[in-house]
């Protein structure tokens, strides 16, 4: 085998098991399907290139790599002091999105901030919200109500809607 060719199966080898390295860090999948590749495309190259007996040592010797850093990636890297880092220590029940807040809105009055055309900003219990209407149009500073609110979608309606008749 020529130098040319060792240099490519060694850049093939070192840059798989970079890539599928650098995706514990990077996660998304490309540069482990990247890594795993180059990994696979070294095992390829080095049955083209080495004689039989050196090139099923090689592949045995990648997939070795492959399996320990497996191994390492689901045993060992989730207990480090990285793996720590980087992961959830719970298992998310506990956590509350930002719309759980909104709930307590239902049927409150306020003040719309801008013009709601139908989507806008408004005053609700002392806060900013954003809000929509149901195809109304409402000017800034009209008392609203709130008519629901639907996960982080906050509808009202003119607060006089009945009383004003049709917009």
């Amino acid at each position: 085998m020529s130098g040319g060719d060792w240099q490519i199966y060694l850049i093939l080898l070192l840059g798989g098991v970079l890539l599928a390295g650098a995706e514990i860090y990077l996660p998304g999948g490309v540069l482990g399907v990247i890594g795993g590749l180059s990994l696979l495309g070294a095992l390829v190259f080095g049955f083209v290139k080495f004689p039989p007996a050196q090139a099923t040592l090689n592949a045995a010797l990648i997939l070795g790599l492959a399996a320990v850093g497996l191994l390492y990636w689901l045993v060992v890297f989730p207990r480090s002091r990285a793996g720590r880092r980087l992961t959830l220590e719970k298992d998310g029940h506990a956590f509350k999105s930002a719309g759980h807040e909104l709930e307590n809105l239902a049927g409150a009055t306020g003040t719309a901030q801008t013009a709601l055309r139908p989507g806008g900003l408004a005053w609700l219990n002392g806060r900013k919200v954003d809000v929509v209407t149901e195809g109304q149009f409402v000017e800034a500073g009209e008392p609203i109500r709130v008519l629901s609110v639907q996960g982080r979608r906050v509808i009202v309606t003119r607060a006089a809607s009945s009383a004003t008749g049709p917009a």
